[in-house]
């Protein structure tokens, strides 16, 4: 179909975008800030082998990042596959703590696995944005758990795993 726009009087000025308000009335405008990234860190392995074994939870990996501004936002990027193991009913689940994982917070939950499975590999990829809220030093660990009794054990059997935070500015 035939649209007829109609372009603004005047040109806009260095670094305007031309916009439409949906009717085809076309003017200019100037990008507003879009946030940018301050910094990111990473941790995790390549091929480690970790089990949790008789605890029901265990850490794979924990980086620390200072936020330059208490309105910042921690990008949270994971993935990590871990292979299941148990009588039936297999399931783990991965968590994220803000600090370790006997007395910090837990702020992200995922879960996997299958029922009427003896052993089925679960990967975990995911994002989390947190809002700490501060500058000071901000420990994020990440952990492997059972999430069901019927669950032996979960490992990460040799797979790589991986911690990355990303420090946004609004």
């Amino acid at each position: 179909a035939d649209v007829a726009f109609k372009l603004p009087n005047a040109d806009g000025t260095s670094g305007q975008y031309i916009k439409t308000d949906g009717s085809g009335n076309l003017s200019f405008d100037t990008i507003t800030s879009v946030g940018k990234i301050v910094k990111y860190v990473t941790s995790g392995a390549l091929t480690a082998t970790k089990t949790t074994s008789g605890s029901t939870k265990l850490e794979l990996t924990s980086q620390t990042i200072t936020p330059a501004s208490a309105s910042n936002k921690i990008l949270i990027l994971v993935t990590c596959n871990v292979y299941i193991i148990g009588t039936s009913n297999a399931f783990s689940g991965f968590r994220i703590f803000r600090g370790d994982i006997s007395s910090g917070t837990n702020i992200f939950n995922q879960y996997g696995g299958m029922g009427a499975s003896t052993a089925n590999y679960s990967p975990f990829t995911f994002n989390f944005i947190d809002t700490p809220n501060t500058t000071s030093a901000q420990l994020y660990t990440a952990a492997i758990f059972r999430s069901s009794v019927n669950t032996n054990y979960v490992t990460t059997d040799g797979m790589s795993y991986s911690l990355t935070l990303v420090e946004l500015e609004p």
